[in-house]
């Protein structure tokens, strides 16, 4: 059973700024007469492909349905027929699993078989193998139905329609034959997928017992084996149920999931990593960084822990920028001048090329009658963002009493 992570998104820097956003540029919004061109011709062909499966459909329906309410179709020739028709105009899988439905509902299972390796081979899946292996095992050929199902679970192992039909393929094996062991082994590795462990147990010892001097390297290799795979399975379960939560943002029950998972596995690296992408989800950015630094300490080289770690530093360390900003601009209006160039200069040291900070240090500054301080503040503004009137003019007029506009947003 595969378990699943959460993804994390990178967090911006943000810029400090004094005045309303204005919308920026946007590069997506805007294409060359050359991808233009090659978009116009996506779509074309998009279009052609679309009108040539409305036809399709069509012509199938026209097949298909009777012309009046009234008239009912005698058989399933006609429904045969259309799907038949669409199938000259596009060749697509699932026309070919329809066809094949419409044999098995016959008995003819040579034809389904045919149109459901068709669909097979333009799209394959779990549904269409299962179809495939009941197709088989309906003209009583197991050796073949069996790879089928094996298939399936292959590309959907905790499919409970695809787990269902691999044991009853071995139940039928199981049937005809009870004393080959490795319809037992089949069988036990069937339970096991369910979850069934102690019948899968059992059909091992089984399969030991019915072999020759009581050896069997399969059924040994998988009896040892099974307490393992028992245990990675709890923790699947639970992480996926985790992952379940999660995306419907119900953290408190995803965080229970996940510490039950990390109860039974506590070295697993991916767990840590999910747990962390609930804190952060929740603001908790220190009990974040804490998780994915211990995903690290597993796992060095986990690159989603990686990048958690760098957007919930940069995230609390906008958060703290922020706090330090409003407090420094509250503190200057309340006429305490050096309190605020302490609380501008920690908001430098988290971004040193934050012009607005250089700003109102600036100003705090010249207000202080620190003249120097001021212009070589305004002079770093300026350098940083060269447009703003604001600093140009604080600069050519620099005199005792400048206002300091109080930041209305980050970005």
């Amino acid at each position: 059973m595969a378990s699943r992570e959460v993804h994390v998104k990178p967090w911006p820097m943000r810029k400090l700024h004094q005045s309303i956003i204005t919308k920026e540029y946007d590069p997506q919004l805007e294409y060359s007469s050359e991808a233009i061109g090659k978009r116009m011709r996506t779509v074309r062909r998009s279009c052609f492909l679309i009108m040539a499966f409305s036809l399709a459909c069509w012509l199938a329906t026209e097949m298909i349905l009777p012309r009046s309410s009234s008239s009912v179709p005698a058989s399933g020739a006609t429904t045969e027929t259309g799907l038949i028709e669409a199938l000259k105009v596009k060749d697509d899988a699932k026309i070919h699993a329809m066809l094949g439905d419409i044999y098995k509902a016959r008995d003819d299972y040579d034809n389904t078989i045919h149109e459901y390796e068709a669909a097979a081979k333009l799209v394959d899946g779990a549904d269409i193998e299962v179809k495939l292996g009941q197709a088989f095992q309906a003209k009583k050929d197991l050796v073949n139905a069996i790879p089928y199902y094996a298939k399936a679970i292959s590309f959907k192992s905790e499919d409970p329609q695809v787990q269902d039909a691999l044991v009853a393929g071995w139940e039928e094996a199981l049937r005809l034959n009870h004393l080959a062991p490795e319809n037992h082994t089949g069988l036990g590795q069937a339970y096991q997928f369910k979850g069934r462990y102690y019948e899968a147990e059992q059909e091992y010892k089984i399969a030991l017992g019915l072999s020759a001097s009581k050896s069997n390297p399969i059924a040994l290799k998988l009896l040892a084996a099974l307490p393992a795979f028992k245990a990675r399975a709890i923790v699947s379960k639970h992480i996926n149920t985790g992952v379940d939560w999660q995306e419907r943002k119900q953290f408190d029950q995803a965080l229970a999931e996940y510490k039950l998972a990390l109860k039974a596995d506590p070295r697993n690296d991916s767990i840590w990593m999910n747990i962390g992408t609930v804190y952060h989800a929740q603001g908790k950015l220190d009990d974040a960084l804490s998780a994915y630094n211990q995903a690290l300490k597993i796992n060095a080289g986990n690159q989603k822990a990686q990048q958690g770690v760098r957007s919930a530093s940069a995230e609390r360390n906008n958060n703290i920028m922020e706090r330090q900003y409003a407090n420094g601009v509250a503190l200057f209006k309340a006429g305490k001048y050096p309190e605020a160039v302490i609380a501008f200069q920690e908001v430098l040291k988290y971004s040193a090329n934050q012009p607005v900070g250089h700003f109102s240090l600036g100003a705090t500054y010249q207000t202080m009658k620190n003249f120097a301080g001021a212009k070589s503040e305004y002079q770093i503004a300026m350098g940083l963002d060269p447009k703003n009137a604001d600093y140009t003019k604080a600069l050519a007029n620099l005199q005792p009493s400048p206002i300091i506009k109080a930041c209305k947003r980050w970005r």
